[in-house]
Protein backbone atom coordinates (compact mmCIF):
# COMPACT_ATOMS: atom_id res chain seq x y z
CA UNK A 1 0.00 0.00 0.00
CA UNK A 2 1.71 3.47 -1.09
CA UNK A 3 0.65 6.07 1.77
CA UNK A 4 -0.18 9.35 0.47
CA UNK A 5 0.58 12.09 2.92
CA UNK A 6 -1.08 15.63 2.27
CA UNK A 7 0.38 18.92 3.80
CA UNK A 8 -2.15 21.75 4.49
CA UNK A 9 0.07 23.12 0.85
CA UNK A 10 -1.65 20.84 -1.08
CA UNK A 11 0.97 19.16 -2.33
CA UNK A 12 1.30 14.98 -1.66
CA UNK A 13 4.22 12.56 -1.37
CA UNK A 14 4.71 9.21 -1.57
CA UNK A 15 7.44 7.64 1.21
CA UNK A 16 9.43 4.83 0.22
CA UNK A 17 9.54 3.25 4.18
CA UNK A 18 6.90 0.98 3.57
CA UNK A 19 4.83 1.21 7.05
CA UNK A 20 1.91 -0.58 5.89
CA UNK A 21 4.00 -3.83 5.20
CA UNK A 22 5.20 -3.57 9.21
CA UNK A 23 1.79 -3.32 10.72
CA UNK A 24 0.33 -5.83 8.41
CA UNK A 25 2.74 -8.55 10.43
CA UNK A 26 1.19 -7.58 13.82
CA UNK A 27 4.68 -7.49 15.02
CA UNK A 28 5.72 -4.45 17.25
CA UNK A 29 8.93 -2.46 16.47
CA UNK A 30 10.56 0.91 16.59
CA UNK A 31 11.02 3.79 13.89
CA UNK A 32 13.79 6.15 14.60
CA UNK A 33 14.76 9.01 12.47
CA UNK A 34 15.63 13.23 13.78
CA UNK A 35 13.11 15.18 14.65
CA UNK A 36 10.92 16.95 11.28
CA UNK A 37 11.47 13.68 8.99
CA UNK A 38 7.81 12.61 9.16
CA UNK A 39 7.51 10.04 11.50
CA UNK A 40 4.60 10.56 13.18
CA UNK A 41 2.62 11.66 10.06
CA UNK A 42 3.70 8.66 8.56
CA UNK A 43 2.53 6.68 10.77
CA UNK A 44 -0.53 8.25 11.86
CA UNK A 45 -1.56 7.75 7.62
CA UNK A 46 -0.56 4.69 8.26
CA UNK A 47 -2.42 3.41 11.16
CA UNK A 48 -5.61 5.18 9.20
CA UNK A 49 -5.73 1.65 7.25
CA UNK A 50 -5.51 -0.48 10.73
CA UNK A 51 -7.89 0.00 12.93
CA UNK A 52 -8.78 0.47 16.29
CA UNK A 53 -5.51 1.99 17.31
CA UNK A 54 -4.56 4.06 20.22
CA UNK A 55 -1.99 6.65 20.48
CA UNK A 56 0.15 8.18 23.08
CA UNK A 57 2.15 11.36 22.23
CA UNK A 58 4.54 11.87 24.88
CA UNK A 59 5.30 15.42 23.79
CA UNK A 60 2.43 16.67 25.04
CA UNK A 61 2.74 17.64 28.51
CA UNK A 62 -0.41 16.16 30.34
CA UNK A 63 0.62 12.62 28.68
CA UNK A 64 4.27 13.03 29.95
CA UNK A 65 3.33 13.86 33.63
CA UNK A 66 0.82 10.42 33.90
CA UNK A 67 3.15 8.67 32.19
CA UNK A 68 6.60 9.60 33.99
CA UNK A 69 4.77 9.09 37.26
CA UNK A 70 2.78 6.08 36.30
CA UNK A 71 4.23 3.88 33.91
CA UNK A 72 1.68 1.30 34.77
CA UNK A 73 -1.20 3.34 33.53
CA UNK A 74 -0.54 2.12 30.20
CA UNK A 75 -0.85 -1.58 30.88
CA UNK A 76 -4.25 -0.37 32.54
CA UNK A 77 -5.09 1.82 29.48
CA UNK A 78 -4.32 -1.52 26.85
CA UNK A 79 -6.16 -4.04 28.77
CA UNK A 80 -9.07 -2.31 28.89
CA UNK A 81 -9.09 -1.62 25.35
CA UNK A 82 -8.29 -5.52 24.53
CA UNK A 83 -11.50 -6.22 27.13
CA UNK A 84 -13.50 -4.06 24.17
CA UNK A 85 -12.14 -5.76 21.16
CA UNK A 86 -13.48 -8.86 19.15
CA UNK A 87 -11.27 -11.45 19.64
CA UNK A 88 -10.09 -11.69 15.85
CA UNK A 89 -8.97 -8.03 15.74
CA UNK A 90 -5.59 -6.78 17.17
CA UNK A 91 -5.24 -3.43 19.22
CA UNK A 92 -2.29 -1.02 17.66
CA UNK A 93 -0.59 1.07 20.03
CA UNK A 94 1.08 3.73 18.96
CA UNK A 95 3.78 5.56 21.51
CA UNK A 96 5.16 8.90 19.88
CA UNK A 97 8.95 10.04 21.22
CA UNK A 98 9.35 7.10 23.98
CA UNK A 99 12.32 8.00 25.30
CA UNK A 100 10.81 10.69 26.78
CA UNK A 101 9.71 7.75 29.44
CA UNK A 102 12.28 5.06 29.33
CA UNK A 103 10.35 3.27 31.70
CA UNK A 104 7.63 2.60 29.31
CA UNK A 105 9.41 0.15 27.47
CA UNK A 106 9.17 -2.15 30.20
CA UNK A 107 5.35 -2.23 30.40
CA UNK A 108 5.88 -2.85 26.81
CA UNK A 109 7.84 -5.55 26.75
CA UNK A 110 5.29 -7.15 29.73
CA UNK A 111 2.40 -6.79 27.32
CA UNK A 112 3.82 -8.11 24.52
CA UNK A 113 4.80 -11.15 26.30
CA UNK A 114 1.18 -11.53 28.22
CA UNK A 115 -0.79 -10.84 24.73
CA UNK A 116 1.39 -11.91 22.09
CA UNK A 117 -1.07 -11.58 18.79
CA UNK A 118 -3.55 -9.39 19.91
CA UNK A 119 -1.72 -6.15 20.90
CA UNK A 120 1.38 -4.35 18.29
CA UNK A 121 3.22 -1.21 19.77
CA UNK A 122 4.38 0.90 17.22
CA UNK A 123 7.22 3.31 19.23
CA UNK A 124 8.89 6.33 17.67
CA UNK A 125 11.70 8.58 18.78
CA UNK A 126 14.59 10.68 17.53
CA UNK A 127 17.56 7.78 18.97
CA UNK A 128 18.02 5.23 20.76
CA UNK A 129 20.75 6.99 22.83
CA UNK A 130 19.10 7.95 25.51
CA UNK A 131 17.37 4.56 25.62
CA UNK A 132 20.44 2.60 25.87
CA UNK A 133 22.18 5.13 28.14
CA UNK A 134 19.31 4.61 30.73
CA UNK A 135 19.71 1.08 30.31
CA UNK A 136 16.08 1.31 29.18
CA UNK A 137 14.46 -2.57 27.78
CA UNK A 138 14.45 -2.79 23.87
CA UNK A 139 12.03 -5.54 24.07
CA UNK A 140 15.01 -8.11 23.54
CA UNK A 141 14.75 -8.72 19.76
CA UNK A 142 10.96 -8.59 20.30
CA UNK A 143 10.91 -5.49 17.92
CA UNK A 144 12.11 -4.87 14.36
CA UNK A 145 14.00 -1.39 14.43
CA UNK A 146 13.60 1.00 11.28
CA UNK A 147 14.80 4.27 10.44
CA UNK A 148 13.22 7.26 8.50
CA UNK A 149 15.32 9.98 6.80
CA UNK A 150 14.74 13.37 4.93
CA UNK A 151 12.94 13.48 1.97
CA UNK A 152 14.14 11.73 -1.54
CA UNK A 153 14.31 11.98 -5.52
CA UNK A 154 12.14 8.70 -5.16
CA UNK A 155 9.18 10.26 -3.18
CA UNK A 156 8.76 13.50 -4.49
CA UNK A 157 9.84 15.94 -8.19
CA UNK A 158 12.79 17.56 -6.50
CA UNK A 159 14.18 21.14 -7.29
CA UNK A 160 17.98 21.13 -6.81
CA UNK A 161 18.99 24.17 -5.95
CA UNK A 162 16.23 24.32 -3.55
CA UNK A 163 17.07 21.05 -1.99
CA UNK A 164 20.44 21.80 -1.88
CA UNK A 165 19.33 25.39 -0.08
CA UNK A 166 16.72 24.42 2.49
CA UNK A 167 16.92 21.03 2.92
CA UNK A 168 15.11 17.84 2.53
CA UNK A 169 12.97 17.73 5.47
CA UNK A 170 9.48 17.44 4.74
CA UNK A 171 7.85 20.41 6.57
CA UNK A 172 10.44 22.53 5.03
CA UNK A 173 10.91 21.61 1.93
CA UNK A 174 7.47 21.81 0.90
CA UNK A 175 6.87 25.52 2.16
CA UNK A 176 5.85 27.58 -0.64
CA UNK A 177 8.59 29.91 0.80
CA UNK A 178 12.11 29.88 2.11
CA UNK A 179 11.45 28.65 5.42
CA UNK A 180 14.77 30.63 6.60
CA UNK A 181 13.18 31.17 10.20
CA UNK A 182 12.12 27.77 10.76
CA UNK A 183 15.70 25.87 9.63
CA UNK A 184 17.15 28.70 12.23
CA UNK A 185 14.64 27.19 15.05
CA UNK A 186 15.24 23.79 14.12
CA UNK A 187 18.99 24.75 14.75
CA UNK A 188 19.03 26.58 17.38
CA UNK A 189 16.17 24.44 19.64
CA UNK A 190 16.68 21.24 18.43
CA UNK A 191 20.17 20.71 17.90
CA UNK A 192 22.06 22.95 20.32
CA UNK A 193 19.54 22.09 23.32
CA UNK A 194 18.14 18.77 22.94
CA UNK A 195 21.05 17.12 21.69
CA UNK A 196 23.38 19.17 24.18
CA UNK A 197 20.97 17.31 27.22
CA UNK A 198 22.34 14.28 25.39
CA UNK A 199 25.90 15.28 26.05
CA UNK A 200 25.30 15.46 29.82
CA UNK A 201 27.26 18.43 29.82
CA UNK A 202 26.90 21.78 31.07
CA UNK A 203 29.37 23.60 29.09
CA UNK A 204 26.52 25.16 26.78
CA UNK A 205 29.27 27.11 25.05
CA UNK A 206 31.45 24.27 24.18
CA UNK A 207 28.99 22.30 22.42
CA UNK A 208 28.36 25.52 20.86
CA UNK A 209 31.26 25.86 19.22
CA UNK A 210 31.40 22.05 18.62
CA UNK A 211 28.38 22.22 16.46
CA UNK A 212 29.90 25.23 14.30
CA UNK A 213 33.35 23.57 13.87
CA UNK A 214 31.29 20.44 13.37
CA UNK A 215 29.21 22.10 10.54
CA UNK A 216 32.26 23.66 8.99
CA UNK A 217 34.15 20.20 8.66
CA UNK A 218 31.07 18.47 7.28
CA UNK A 219 32.15 15.96 4.59
CA UNK A 220 36.45 16.35 5.92
CA UNK A 221 38.48 13.99 7.45
CA UNK A 222 38.27 14.76 11.06
CA UNK A 223 41.52 15.22 13.72
CA UNK A 224 39.70 14.88 16.76
CA UNK A 225 42.51 16.87 18.33
CA UNK A 226 42.35 19.64 16.16
CA UNK A 227 38.30 19.75 16.96
CA UNK A 228 38.81 19.82 20.76
CA UNK A 229 41.41 22.29 20.32
CA UNK A 230 38.66 24.29 18.56
CA UNK A 231 36.08 23.72 20.59
CA UNK A 232 37.85 23.82 24.34
CA UNK A 233 36.74 20.76 25.38
CA UNK A 234 39.04 17.28 25.05
CA UNK A 235 39.48 14.61 22.29
CA UNK A 236 37.24 12.02 24.58
CA UNK A 237 34.93 15.05 24.35
CA UNK A 238 34.87 15.85 20.61
CA UNK A 239 34.69 12.18 19.94
CA UNK A 240 31.93 11.71 22.57
CA UNK A 241 30.08 14.81 20.52
CA UNK A 242 30.13 13.43 17.24
CA UNK A 243 29.39 9.97 18.72
CA UNK A 244 26.07 12.12 19.83
CA UNK A 245 25.44 13.49 16.42
CA UNK A 246 25.14 10.18 14.85
CA UNK A 247 23.15 8.47 17.24
CA UNK A 248 20.91 11.08 17.46
CA UNK A 249 20.75 10.73 13.45
CA UNK A 250 21.73 14.06 12.78
CA UNK A 251 25.20 13.06 11.16
CA UNK A 252 26.21 10.08 8.76
CA UNK A 253 29.97 8.76 9.98
CA UNK A 254 31.63 7.18 7.05
CA UNK A 255 35.21 5.35 7.79
CA UNK A 256 37.80 5.28 5.04
CA UNK A 257 37.80 2.57 2.85
CA UNK A 258 39.71 -1.03 3.26
CA UNK A 259 38.78 -4.86 3.47
CA UNK A 260 40.18 -4.83 7.15
CA UNK A 261 37.13 -3.42 10.04
CA UNK A 262 40.40 -2.63 12.00
CA UNK A 263 42.25 -0.64 9.45
CA UNK A 264 38.77 1.08 8.65
CA UNK A 265 38.85 2.54 12.06
CA UNK A 266 42.35 3.55 12.42
CA UNK A 267 41.80 6.03 9.52
CA UNK A 268 40.48 9.42 9.96
CA UNK A 269 36.53 9.39 9.69
CA UNK A 270 34.31 11.98 7.95
CA UNK A 271 31.25 12.94 9.34
CA UNK A 272 27.84 14.94 7.00
CA UNK A 273 25.94 16.65 8.45
CA UNK A 274 21.93 14.96 7.77
CA UNK A 275 20.32 18.05 5.75
CA UNK A 276 21.78 20.21 3.83
CA UNK A 277 19.23 23.05 4.80
CA UNK A 278 20.55 22.23 8.88
CA UNK A 279 24.33 22.35 7.71
CA UNK A 280 23.47 26.00 5.99
CA UNK A 281 21.83 26.97 8.97
CA UNK A 282 24.73 25.85 11.01
CA UNK A 283 27.37 27.36 8.83
CA UNK A 284 24.81 30.76 8.93
CA UNK A 285 25.12 30.19 4.63
CA UNK A 286 21.15 30.54 4.58
CA UNK A 287 20.99 33.87 3.51
CA UNK A 288 21.66 32.86 -0.55
CA UNK A 289 21.31 29.83 -2.35
CA UNK A 290 24.40 28.22 -3.51
CA UNK A 291 25.38 28.93 -7.04
CA UNK A 292 25.91 26.76 -9.73
CA UNK A 293 29.41 25.71 -10.13
CA UNK A 294 30.85 27.60 -6.96
CA UNK A 295 32.63 25.37 -4.52
CA UNK A 296 29.91 25.24 -2.02
CA UNK A 297 27.03 24.00 -4.59
CA UNK A 298 29.63 21.17 -4.99
CA UNK A 299 30.01 20.51 -1.43
CA UNK A 300 26.39 20.41 -0.81
CA UNK A 301 25.60 18.27 -4.11
CA UNK A 302 27.87 15.56 -2.27
CA UNK A 303 25.84 15.73 0.80
CA UNK A 304 22.53 15.56 -1.25
CA UNK A 305 24.07 12.57 -2.95
CA UNK A 306 25.36 10.85 0.29
CA UNK A 307 21.45 11.64 1.47
CA UNK A 308 20.54 9.08 -1.66
CA UNK A 309 22.76 7.03 -1.17
CA UNK A 310 22.22 5.78 2.79
CA UNK A 311 18.41 6.31 1.87
CA UNK A 312 18.35 3.79 -0.59
CA UNK A 313 20.84 1.65 1.44
CA UNK A 314 18.17 1.84 4.63
CA UNK A 315 15.03 1.54 2.49
CA UNK A 316 15.79 -1.21 0.01
CA UNK A 317 17.18 -3.00 3.33
CA UNK A 318 20.31 -3.66 1.53
CA UNK A 319 22.42 -3.96 4.75
CA UNK A 320 25.86 -2.31 2.38
CA UNK A 321 28.73 -0.09 4.63
CA UNK A 322 29.23 2.88 3.23
CA UNK A 323 33.18 4.61 3.08
CA UNK A 324 35.42 6.92 1.55
CA UNK A 325 38.16 5.66 -0.78
CA UNK A 326 41.79 7.80 -0.21
CA UNK A 327 45.04 6.92 -1.52
CA UNK A 328 48.73 8.79 0.66
CA UNK A 329 48.88 10.50 -3.13
CA UNK A 330 45.21 12.08 -2.12
CA UNK A 331 43.70 10.19 -4.73
CA UNK A 332 40.23 10.01 -4.06
CA UNK A 333 36.78 8.15 -4.08
CA UNK A 334 33.90 9.92 -2.47
CA UNK A 335 31.86 6.63 -1.61
CA UNK A 336 32.43 2.93 -1.32
CA UNK A 337 29.42 0.48 -1.08
CA UNK A 338 30.68 -3.36 0.07
CA UNK A 339 29.45 -5.76 2.15
CA UNK A 340 31.74 -8.78 4.36
CA UNK A 341 34.30 -6.52 3.02
CA UNK A 342 34.01 -6.62 -0.34
CA UNK A 343 33.62 -3.80 -2.60
CA UNK A 344 30.97 -3.83 -4.43
CA UNK A 345 29.71 -0.17 -6.36
CA UNK A 346 32.68 2.91 -6.25
CA UNK A 347 30.77 6.15 -6.70
CA UNK A 348 32.34 9.70 -7.66
CA UNK A 349 30.67 12.69 -6.79
CA UNK A 350 30.94 15.40 -9.59
CA UNK A 351 28.14 18.45 -9.44
CA UNK A 352 29.06 19.49 -13.26
CA UNK A 353 26.70 19.47 -15.48
CA UNK A 354 29.07 17.83 -18.06
CA UNK A 355 31.54 15.61 -17.39
CA UNK A 356 35.17 14.90 -18.51
CA UNK A 357 37.01 11.62 -18.73
CA UNK A 358 39.68 12.96 -16.41
CA UNK A 359 36.16 13.11 -13.92
CA UNK A 360 36.89 9.09 -13.83
CA UNK A 361 41.01 9.11 -13.16
CA UNK A 362 39.82 8.07 -8.93
CA UNK A 363 37.99 5.45 -10.08
CA UNK A 364 39.93 3.94 -12.46
CA UNK A 365 42.58 3.81 -9.98
CA UNK A 366 40.56 1.96 -7.34
CA UNK A 367 39.42 -0.62 -10.33
CA UNK A 368 43.01 -1.34 -10.70
CA UNK A 369 43.11 -2.51 -7.12
CA UNK A 370 39.17 -3.93 -7.33
CA UNK A 371 38.66 -4.92 -10.99
CA UNK A 372 35.34 -6.88 -10.08
CA UNK A 373 34.04 -3.55 -8.16
CA UNK A 374 30.80 -1.52 -10.18
CA UNK A 375 32.22 1.80 -10.77
CA UNK A 376 29.63 5.08 -11.02
CA UNK A 377 29.58 8.91 -11.19
CA UNK A 378 26.86 11.10 -10.37
CA UNK A 379 26.62 14.22 -11.55
CA UNK A 380 23.93 16.81 -13.12
CA UNK A 381 24.28 15.46 -16.71
CA UNK A 382 20.74 14.65 -18.44
CA UNK A 383 21.04 11.44 -19.86
CA UNK A 384 22.17 7.99 -18.30
CA UNK A 385 24.39 6.14 -19.64
CA UNK A 386 27.29 3.41 -19.67
CA UNK A 387 30.93 5.06 -20.78
CA UNK A 388 34.31 2.84 -20.62
CA UNK A 389 32.88 0.95 -18.00
CA UNK A 390 32.06 3.73 -15.69
CA UNK A 391 27.76 3.75 -15.21
CA UNK A 392 26.81 7.45 -15.08
CA UNK A 393 24.06 8.42 -13.11
CA UNK A 394 21.89 11.43 -12.92
CA UNK A 395 21.25 13.05 -9.40
CA UNK A 396 18.04 12.53 -9.73
CA UNK A 397 17.96 8.66 -10.64
CA UNK A 398 20.70 7.52 -7.54
CA UNK A 399 18.22 5.82 -6.18
CA UNK A 400 16.39 3.91 -9.25
CA UNK A 401 19.88 2.89 -10.25
CA UNK A 402 21.58 1.95 -7.44
CA UNK A 403 19.09 -0.40 -6.99
CA UNK A 404 19.67 -1.89 -9.80
CA UNK A 405 23.32 -1.70 -10.06
CA UNK A 406 23.94 -3.37 -6.64
CA UNK A 407 21.54 -6.33 -7.02
CA UNK A 408 22.67 -7.16 -10.89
Amino acid sequence: MLLYLYYKYNMSLIRKLNISKYLATKDSFFLFGARGVGKTSLIRTALSEFRPYTEINLLQAKEYRTFIENPSRLADIVEGKLKLLPKQEILRVFLDEVQKVPALLDEVHNLISLYEGKVQFILTGSSARKLKRQGANLLAGRAAVLHLHPLTSDEIALDLTRALHIGLLPGIYLKQYVPTSLLNAYVNTYLKEEIQQEALTRKVDSFARFLSVAGQMSGEPTNFTYVAKDCGVSPASAKEYFSILCDTLVAYRIDGWSPSIRKQLIQSPKFYIFDTGTLNSIRNELGDPPTSGSSRFGDLFEHYVLGEIVRCVAYEELGYDINYWRTNTGTEVDFILSKNGEPLVAIEVKSSERLNEGDTRALKEFAIEYPSCKLAIVSREIEELMLNGVHRIPWHKIGGTLRTAIKA
